[in-house]
C-alpha cells in the first residue's frame, strides 16, 4: 500500500511541474492591446502618409492637375532701322574715276577761206535805197454831238438841293443793355431793336438816355421822351 501511494504522490507532483510550465494561452488573449509590443516605425510612417495626402488635395483643389502651360507671348517684330542710320557704302577712293572731256572743236582757219570782198560798182552808177513800209492811216476820230450845258440866267439864285424831311419820330421809353443786341427802344409806341427801321429811318444806337437815326444822309439824336419835331 505504501508502494501505491507513493507512486500516486510522484504523479501528482509530475502534473503540478507540467501545470508550472505550460503558456496560458487565454490570459495572453485577455491582454490589452497597449500592453502589445509595437513598431517604433509605424507613428512616422502614418504621419508621413497623411501629410503627402493632404498635399495632393490642395494642389488638386487649387487646379494644379488642370492647369494649362501659358502661352508664349507673340514675338514683336523689332522697328525698322531709320534710312539715315542704314550703313551705305562709299566709293572707294582707289577706282580710277575718268573724267568725261567733250571732244574738241574744230577752229576754222582764216587763212584757208579769206573774205571775199564786196562787188565794186562802176562808177556813176546810183545806188538804190529801198523805201521804208508805210504804215496805214488811222481813221480820225469824230466828233460826237455832245449836248452844251444848260446856260443860267443872270441874276436868279441858285437854289440849294432840298433836304429830306425828317420823319415824326417820339422815342418813348429804352431798354439799355451790355450787348448791342439785346438793346431796345420804344419808338412811336412800337418795340425796336439796333438797326432796325422806324417811318424810313434807321436805328444806329441806342444810349441809355438817347436814340440815334439815320435818316437819308442826315443824323440826328432823339433823346428819351421827346421826337423830332422838338428839335
Amino acid at each position: 500500500m505504501s508502494s501505491i501511494l507513493k507512486a500516486l504522490q510522484k504523479l501528482e507532483q509530475e502534473k503540478a511541474i507540467h501545470r508550472q510550465g505550460a503558456p496560458d494561452v487565454a490570459a495572453d488573449i485577455v491582454k490589452p492591446a497597449a500592453a502589445r509590443q509595437r513598431s517604433p516605425w509605424l507613428i512616422p510612417a502614418a504621419m508621413a502618409g497623411m501629410t503627402i495626402l493632404a498635399v495632393i488635395v490642395t494642389y488638386a483643389l487649387m487646379g494644379g492637375f488642370s492647369r494649362h502651360p501659358p502661352v508664349p507671348a507673340a514675338a514683336v517684330p523689332q522697328a525698322v532701322a531709320p534710312l539715315e542710320k542704314i550703313a551705305t557704302t562709299k566709293p572707294s577712293a582707289d577706282l580710277p574715276v575718268t573724267a568725261l572731256v567733250p571732244p574738241p572743236r574744230p577752229i576754222p582757219d582764216s587763212r584757208k577761206s579769206p573774205a571775199q570782198p564786196a562787188p565794186e560798182l562802176p562808177a556813176g552808177t546810183a545806188v538804190p535805197q529801198q523805201a521804208p513800209p508805210r504804215k496805214p492811216a488811222l481813221p480820225l476820230p469824230q466828233p460826237q454831238n455832245q449836248p452844251a450845258p444848260p446856260l443860267q440866267a443872270k441874276g436868279e439864285p441858285v437854289t440849294p438841293p432840298a433836304t429830306a424831311k425828317l420823319p415824326a419820330l417820339k422815342v418813348t421809353g429804352i431798354a439799355w443793355q451790355k450787348d448791342n443786341a439785346s438793346r431796345l427802344a420804344m419808338i412811336n409806341g412800337a418795340a425796336v431793336l439796333e438797326g432796325g427801321m422806324v417811318e424810313g429811318a434807321r436805328v444806329d444806337e441806342i444810349f441809355p438816355d438817347r436814340v440815334r437815326f439815320t435818316v437819308g444822309t442826315r443824323t440826328i439824336e432823339i433823346p428819351l421822351g421827346k421826337s423830332s419835331d422838338d428839335r
